[in-house]
């Protein structure tokens, strides 16, 4: 019987074997298939709400709450969790000279891409709101590709801006992916 706080258990799909075979092979150097995505935002930004639309993404999505098993298994599989907090981290660098600003939004960014993720630790999915100005800021979104492509990208990115506008009350039932039905 599963613990309460998993939801499923569910096999890997070929690529994603392959995905999590990489991120195993060195864990050194940096992770090839960790992704980043700055998107920039213009005009004011209300962090907290921000941040509660994409903790909201993380609750709807059951591939945003997977961890990967993959020790003392003979297959390694893919463990959905019922409720996985997001990493969220709010930097304001509105107050900074122009120059000392962008040097230090890169080495955020450069942070953000470096902090490799743990397959076995859910999510595989964070996000760091940067202030840049009144009416400038960058939403730095770090995931791993085992749990998104470029296709899924602008999807939970339109997601995101309706929950931030209406909390997610006129979003569609989920599509269920691979990892959130055993279909």
């Amino acid at each position: 019987m599963p613990a309460p706080e998993i939801e499923d258990v569910l096999p890997l799909a070929p690529l994603q074997e392959g995905l999590l075979f990489e991120t195993l092979y060195d864990g050194q150097t940096p992770d090839p298939y960790q992704s980043q995505f700055v998107v920039e935002l213009e005009g004011p930004v209300h962090a907290e709400r921000l941040r509660d639309a994409l903790r909201f993404l993380v609750d709807r999505h059951a591939n945003l709450r997977v961890g990967f098993r993959y020790q003392g298994v003979s297959r390694p599989v893919q463990v959905v969790h019922r409720h996985v907090e997001l990493p969220w981290k709010h930097s304001d660098l509105s107050s900074l000279e122009p120059a000392l600003r962008e040097t230090e939004r890169g080495r955020v960014l450069r942070a953000e891409q470096d902090e490799r993720f743990n397959p076995a630790r859910p999510p595989l999915f964070r996000a760091h709101l940067v202030t840049l100005g009144r009416e400038r800021h960058d939403l730095v979104l770090t995931f791993h590709h085992i749990l998104l492509d470029g296709w899924s990208i602008p999807v939970l990115l339109d997601e995101a801006l309706t929950a931030y506008t209406d909390g997610g009350a006129s979003l569609p039932a989920p599509v269920p992916t691979a990892a959130s039905s055993n279909g």
